[in-house]
C-alpha cells in the first residue's frame, strides 16, 4: 500500500478496502487534524473532524473526480465545510475574538513544511485588513454577513476585500493573474 498513489488508495477505497483507508489516513491524518486545530482550540472537536472527514472520504470515495481536484485538495475541502459546519452549529453567541491572527506556524503539520511557508509568505503580502478577513472566514467560519457585523464594514466592502485577497493570493501562489 505505501507504494501506490493517493488515487489509486482512493479507488481500493471504493471497492472498501480497509488497509487503503489506513494507508490515507497514514498520510493525511497529521496535516488533516492540525488545519482543525487550527480552526479550533479544542482537541476534542478536532479529532471527531478528522474521524467525521475519514467516514465521509469512506462513503464518498467512488466519487472522486480527480478531473476536479487533487486527492489532497479533495480531502481537505470535505475537512474544512465540516470543521465550518461544526463551527457554526456550536456558535450559540457573538464569538470573542482574542486573536484572530493567530501564528500559522503553530500549528501546521510538519510534513508539509515547505507548502506552509509558502502559504505564509504569500499571506503575508497581504495587507493586514485582508489577512484578518480571511482568517475569520476561513479559520473561524464566519459569514459574510458576521464579518460585516464584526468589523463594522458594509456586507459589500466586506465580499469585494476577500474576493479580492483571494485573487491575489492565487497571482501570488501560482503566478498569474486570475
Amino acid at each position: 500500500m505505501r507504494g501506490s498513489t493517493d488515487e489509486e488508495l482512493l479507488a481500493l477505497i471504493g471497492r472498501r478496502d480497509e488497509l487503503a483507508l489506513r494507508e490515507l489516513y497514514r498520510r493525511y491524518a497529521p496535516y488533516l487534524k492540525a488545519m482543525a486545530r487550527r480552526m479550533t482550540p479544542d482537541e476534542d472537536e478536532a479529532d471527531q473532524c478528522l474521524q467525521d472527514t475519514f467516514f465521509k472520504v469512506w462513503e464518498a470515495a467512488r466519487s472522486f473526480d480527480r478531473s476536479k481536484a487533487s486527492v489532497k485538495t479533495w480531502m481537505v475541502t470535505i475537512a474544512h465545510r465540516l470543521m465550518i459546519n461544526r463551527l457554526r452549529k456550536k456558535r450559540v453567541s457573538t464569538e470573542e475574538l482574542t486573536d484572530p491572527e493567530r501564528n500559522l506556524e503553530a500549528s501546521s503539520p510538519a510534513p508539509d513544511h515547505v507548502t506552509r511557508m509558502y502559504v505564509a509568505d504569500a499571506l503575508e503580502t497581504l495587507d493586514a485588513d485582508s489577512r484578518r478577513l480571511l482568517e475569520l472566514a476561513f479559520f473561524r467560519g464566519h459569514t459574510h454577513v458576521e464579518l460585516a457585523r464584526i468589523t463594522g464594514r458594509p456586507l459589500g466592502s466586506v465580499k469585494t476585500t476577500i474576493r479580492q485577497a483571494l485573487a491575489h493570493l492565487r497571482e501570488v501562489m501560482t503566478g498569474r493573474r486570475a
